[in-house]
Formats: structure tokens, C-alpha cells, sequence
């Protein structure tokens, strides 16, 4: 049987992320992601807007239910736009499993989003990289150039984590080049920009500053993202992002499944 699905596509910061309509039925969220890479090869991620809940505006489950930071930035960005909003205003937004929404700051008329992130669960130097683990994958800020063997060396060390991240930072430049590991495809795939990877890089940076409030701006393939770190007796205990968010378009596609339920994608 073939289902017709409704996406809204947005650019974040370089990357093309796609906000697929209700339904999407849970059993069918892998392969509707599938199925839109396969189409549009320029997606780089697929999240599925699902019914908020209390406290909530909205509410946009990724296919593996982790959390992502660029795809809470883009909800928060797009709920925005449905509600009629022309300038700066805040969206209440949700994403993967965390118990809480986070607050988006969104401004339509200067195409930006800006959102609280979670604190990680585990932020260390390490003598090859600097290590933040995060609520939806494990970063790793890597300086020595764009050492693959080392991005090899992460995913290694996180045998549990769905998604590993390795952030190639030039300090002359202040840049990085995100690639990720998908553990449920064995996919590596590199970003053209990443709310978390930036992040990662920020902490990194801050840990070498005073403690105050500081904003790092993170260049990257696809445009810039600033971040904001607070510090506070050397650690961390404040974190957002923000950066360039417009919406793209809308798109149909279909995903084939087969009566009994399999996914044929």
C-alpha cells in the first residue's frame, strides 16, 4: 500500500531539515525518513510532528527518538510561522525524549531561532579530543586535523550511543567540520553545520576563559551558529544556540508498505 506523506522543509544553518505532517505512524517514521534521503538527497535529517502535550506548542519526535538541537530550532521556527508571528517570540517546543519542552526564541522577520539546550550528561578533556556527552549522541571535538582514524576511535568508545559526532575544529578559524555515525544504519554522514557539534566546540572553547557568559561564534560548511556558554566555577551550567532558520517548502512524497506491516522502502 502506498501512503502519501506532507513535509515541511527548512534551512538551518546550511543543513535541510524536514518536518514531516501528521500521521506519520510510528512503525512507519524509518522508513518516511529513508524514503525522503532517497528523494532529496539535500535532507540531512527527518523529525515528525506529533501532538503536544501539556506546556508544550509543539512537539517533533526525530525517527530514533533522540534529541536534536537543530531540529528543536527548526520546530520552534516553523510553530512561529504557523501562528502568524512577524517578529521575535517565544515558542515552548519538545523534542525526542526529554521530559520538558525548551524554550525557542524565533524571529520570522530576521529568519533566526535560537533555543536552550540541555546540559550534558558528561563534558571532559581528553588527551586527543574533548569529550561532551549529550542527551541525543556523543560528540568528540577533535583539533589534529581531519583525522578519520580518530572519528573511528570515537565511535569505538561509545558502543551505546546512537549517534557519535566528531567536530574538526581549525582554532585559527574557529570552524568545524561535523561528521556524525548513525549506529542503526552504520551510516557516516557529514553536516553541513550541527547545533551539537557547535556546542561541543564552545564548551571547549569557554573551559579556557573566565567564568561569565560568552558568546562563541562557530562557523562551519554551512553558515555560522552562535552559542552561548555559561560558566560558573569552571563548569558549565548554560547552554543555547542560535543561527539563520528560513523555511524552504512544502513536499508530498510516499512511502510503500506492505500489508502485513513490513516496511518495503
Amino acid at each position: 500500500m502506498k501512503i502519501s506523506l506532507e513535509a515541511v522543509l527548512l534551512d538551518s544553518a546550511g543543513s535541510v531539515i524536514a518536518l514531516v505532517q501528521p500521521p506519520a505512524e510510528r512503525a512507519l517514521r524509518a522508513a518516511a525518513a529513508r524514503a525522503l534521503r532517497r528523494d532529496m538527497p539535500q535532507i540531512e535529517r527527518a523529525a515528525f510532528l506529533t501532538e503536544p502535550r501539556q506546556g508544550e506548542d509543539v512537539r517533533v519526535e526525530p525517527p530514533d527518538g533522540a534529541f536534536d538541537a537543530d531540529v528543536l530550532r527548526c520546530a520552534g521556527y516553523a510553530q512561529a510561522l504557523w501562528r502568524g508571528e512577524t517578529g521575535k517570540c517565544l515558542v515552548m517546543a519538545a523534542c525526542g525524549g526529554l521530559s520538558e519542552a525548551l524554550p525557542v526564541v524565533a524571529d520570522p522577520a530576521q529568519g533566526t531561532a535560537s533555543a536552550v539546550m540541555p546540559l550534558p550528561e558528561d563534558a571532559r578533556a581528553l588527551p586527543w579530543a574533548y569529550r561532551a556527552a549529550f542527551a541525543g549522541g556523543v560528540w568528540y571535538v577533535i583539533e589534529d586535523g581531519a583525522d578519520e582514524a580518530l572519528l573511528r576511535r570515537a565511535v569505538q568508545a561509545e558502543p551505546d550511543a546512537p549517534l557519535v559526532g566528531a567536530a574538526f575544529f581549525d582554532r585559527g578559524t574557529g570552524a568545524i567540520r561535523p561528521v556524525v555515525f548513525l549506529r542503526a544504519s552504520g551510516e557516516y554522514r557529514e553536516l553541513r553545520s550541527s547545533a551539537a557539534g557547535s556546542a561541543a566546540a564552545a564548551m571547549m572553547r569557554a573551559s579556557e576563559l573566565r567564568d561569565g557568559i560568552t558568546e562563541i561564534g562557530v562557523g562551519q560548511r554551512g553558515g555560522n551558529l552562535e552559542v552561548g556558554v555559561r560558566t560558573e566555577g569552571g563548569r558549565v551550567t548554560g547552554l543555547s544556540v542560535g543561527g539563520p532558520v528560513r523555511q524552504l517548502e512544502t513536499v508530498r512524497f510516499f512511502v510503500d508498505e506492505e500489508p502485513d506491516g513490513r516496511e518495503n522502502v
